[in-house]
């Protein structure tokens, strides 16, 4: 499904898929990018990243999940996005900016 990655359970092999329609088996994980990887908003709870990861202030978070860009001092390159103990997806940053990527319907306004 275009450079989309999933992942799914070994288990899945056991289960009779012949009379069922399936369009995808798994989880959306991640996206495989020119530049690198870039983490689904769920693949990004499920890591245990101590690198690339970008925290953001209380005011940055609901900035992000408005879907804005966010000005930030890190280099370029993709990143997990944290605030406090929770996680909001993956950005990527270019030029001093974090470009946001999160989907439509799981933006608070």
């Amino acid at each position: 499904n275009k450079d989309k990655i999933y992942i799914l359970s070994r288990d899945v092999v056991e289960v009779d898929l012949g009379s069922l329609r399936v369009d995808t088996l798994g989880f959306y994980f991640c996206n495989e990018e020119k530049d690198g990887f870039r983490l689904s908003f769920d693949g990004s709870m499920m890591v245990n990243a101590k690198k690339s990861v970008l925290e953001l202030s209380d005011q940055d978070r609901v900035e992000w999940m408005a879907g804005e860009d966010i000005p930030v001092g890190e280099s370029n390159g993709y990143y997990i996005i944290k605030n406090n103990e929770d996680f909001f997806g993956c950005g990527k940053v270019k030029e001093g900016k974090l470009l946001n990527y999160v989907p439509k319907s799981r933006r608070v306004y």
